[in-house]
């Protein structure tokens, strides 16, 4: 936003400012893919399908 407004600082400049102001990014947590475990002793459905 600063870039655009033609204000040229370095990011060292904003993360100074930001400490002094208490203000922290948010930092978004990797996508992870959860699978379906094959691997349990529970009991299957019947295909009904078939």
């Amino acid at each position: 936003m600063l870039l655009r407004e033609g204000r040229k600082v370095t990011e060292k400049t904003v993360g100074r400012i930001m400490r002094q102001k208490g203000i922290c990014s948010r930092i978004m947590k990797k996508f992870r893919v959860n699978t379906t475990d094959s691997n349990h002793s529970l009991p299957v459905a019947p295909n009904v399908l078939n």
